[in-house]
């Protein structure tokens, strides 16, 4: 039996389905942004749930704080001699090409939880804490949300 000439249909849906893959994937290189922001939530979650770690360790007292500033710098410091001096700031992140949501801090307690009184961040009608990361060109973005009883996630 001879072969015609021509594709058969396996090989053109095989084509087709390589030039959808490409396609999509162009799309999105070309529609969102680097990235970065989702790189800054990640390592500010990682950074708060440090922070919530160490004051439950700490006991009766925490003192240390989750900064984040518009600029998209994060880090954290004991006490509030550091709250606008990042130079003594631990675990910076953030900053080269994200932009931050809003400045100011939280902190937990003992257990784990929100310190409302350690808190400069707002709750929100929802009940949580939020901040975002976009990036300096671009679409997209991430938001941290931070549970009064001290989930932590990101999206």
């Amino acid at each position: 039996m001879s072969r015609g000439y021509g594709f058969t249909l396996v090989e053109l849906v095989t084509v087709l389905v390589l030039i959808g893959i490409l396609a999509v994937t162009a799309t999105a290189k070309l529609t969102t942004s680097n990235g970065q922001e989702y790189v800054a939530c990640r390592e500010a979650v990682t950074r708060l749930a440090s922070v919530q770690s160490i004051n439950m360790n700490q006991g009766s007292a925490p003192d240390l704080r989750f900064f984040i500033r518009k600029d998209g710098v994060f880090g954290y410091c004991m006490g509030l001699d550091c709250a606008n001096d990042n130079t003594k700031w631990h675990g910076i992140g953030g900053g080269n090409r994200v932009k931050g949501s809003t400045d100011g801090y939280i902190g937990f307690d003992y257990l784990g939880r929100v310190h409302t009184d350690n808190t400069t961040l707002s709750i929100k009608p929802e009940g949580y804490y939020q901040f975002e990361f976009r990036p300096d060109q671009g679409t997209g973005g991430c938001q941290v949300r931070v549970y009064p009883e001290g989930g932590i996630t990101w999206k």
